[in-house]
This record gives structure tokens, sequence and C-alpha cells, in this order.
């Protein structure tokens, strides 16, 4: 009886070990598992400011193109208002010369 039972002790004192080696084992899984959390939290918190860089960047680039587009619109009305201008001029020049010309026709010499 006495093998027997020297054998039940042995055979517990090895499942107690693997039982210790076990929880060993889970609590170092368990710090892991708790550092990998919080590191894909911090990636997840720096994904979400690179999202919000690139969304105020995306803005400023919409905002930049209107203010393009804007000054492209006023480059082209300040064009059409200077060929206009130099229609008048041309006109009123034209005009300068024939009054002239009418003037010095009423010349007494």
């Amino acid at each position: 009886m006495q093998p027997s039972s020297d054998q039940t002790a042995h055979s517990m004192d090895r499942a107690l070990s693997h039982v210790t080696e076990g929880v060993a084992f889970m609590e170092t899984a368990s710090e892991s598992l708790g550092h990998i959390v919080n590191s894909v939290q911090k990636t997840a918190d720096e994904i979400a400011q690179i999202a919000a860089s690139v969304e105020e960047q995306s803005a400023a680039s919409e905002e930049i193109a209107r203010n393009i587009e804007d000054i492209s619109h006023i480059a082209k009305k300040t064009q059409e208002s200077t060929e206009h201008l130099k229609r008048i001029f041309d006109e009123l020049n034209t005009l300068s010369q024939r009054l002239k010309m009418t003037i010095d026709e009423f010349k007494f010499e």
C-alpha cells in the first residue's frame, strides 16, 4: 500500500507542479495580452490622429482649390475688363483724332 500511496503522492506533486506552471504561463499570457491590447489601443489612437490630420488636409486642399478657382475667375473678368477698356480707349483715341481734324478745319489762317 505504501508504494501506491507514494506513487499517488508523486502523481499529485507532478499535477500540482503542472498546475503551478500552467497558472504562471496564464499570468504571463495575460500580461502579454494586456501589452498587446495597450499597443493596439495606442495604434488605434495614432490612426485616429492620422485620419483627423488627413481630413484637415483634405479640407484645406478643397479650400485652396476653391480659392484658385475664384482667382482664375477674377483673372478672367479682369482680362475681359482690360480688353473692354482697350476698345474704349481706342474709340476715344479715334474720336479725339477726328475732333482734332474737325477743329483743324475751323482754324483761321
